[in-house]
């Protein structure tokens, strides 16, 4: 095995990402098969390949499922083989319903699915299917994960039309993102948030690299106990208007 790999392959690994460094899930981890001085994992699949720094996945497995106040940052890549997906069934929820005119469905799918391979969702909620109380910033997906937690997720986009990302941009995104999910634990009606994700795409290590700086700035009591997950892609849709 390299130093990268602790290969899946297919669906069978989805519910098992996180299991694969940590016991998640009161059954014995899999990581038996990843040395622990393996510090660079990646999940492949015929279609996308998933890299992620061991610690970081375990920060994201243990503060998902065993700290309920605490909030993270977390940092992963995803390489997409061409330019073909195997959306799962979840993922095809959000690309088949209408959503509320946001500018990209598919980072919202591929969201939907990188979160499927992560803990495996086991019931989803698109955008429209989510009621408030009042009108306001909404989540883009709620999802029961295979742990049966109870999650929303808000999907945003690192990107600046026609010139660089910078600073300024993730300050103004990341703040109105995390005020955004605070005001909508509040109102949703039909669901009850235990925690969100806000759920960051980023094209480059560079714009990624700068929102995790921002984020590391914002302070604890408005980002709450909101996980945020920055992921690069290479795929042009996700920045592409529908």
């Amino acid at each position: 095995m390299t130093d990268e790999a602790a290969n899946r392959s297919a669906r069978a690994a989805v519910p098992t990402i996180l299991n694969a460094v940590v016991d998640v899930t009161g059954v014995a981890p899999v990581a038996g098969e990843i040395p622990p001085a393996v510090q660079q994992l990646c999940f492949s699949y015929s279609d996308m390949s998933i890299h992620v720094a061991r610690q970081s996945l375990t920060d994201f497995a243990t503060t998902l499922l065993s700290r309920p106040t605490a909030s993270t940052i977390v940092t992963a890549n995803v390489d997409v083989h061409g330019s073909w997906v195997d959306f799962g069934q979840p993922s095809q929820r959000v690309l088949s319903t209408p959503n509320a005119g946001g500018p990209s469905i598919m980072s919202e799918a591929l969201s939907a699915e990188l979160m499927d391979r992560l803990f495996g969702i086991r019931k989803i909620l698109t955008e429209t299917e989510v009621k408030y109380s009042t009108h306001g910033p909404i989540t883009d997906y709620a999802c029961y994960s295979a742990t049966s937690q109870a999650l929303g997720v808000s999907v945003t986009r690192a990107m600046a039309y026609g010139r660089r990302f910078t600073t300024k941009d993730a300050i103004r995104l990341m703040l109105k993102k995390v005020h955004g999910v605070n005001k909508s634990n509040k109102s949703v009606e039909n669901y009850k948030f235990e925690r969100q994700i806000l759920h960051v795409w980023a094209a480059n290590g560079t714009d990624a690299a700068i929102v995790r700086r921002v984020c590391a700035k914002i302070p604890g009591y408005i980002r709450s106990n909101t996980i945020i997950l920055i992921t690069t892609v290479n795929m042009d849709s996700v920045f592409a208007s529908n």
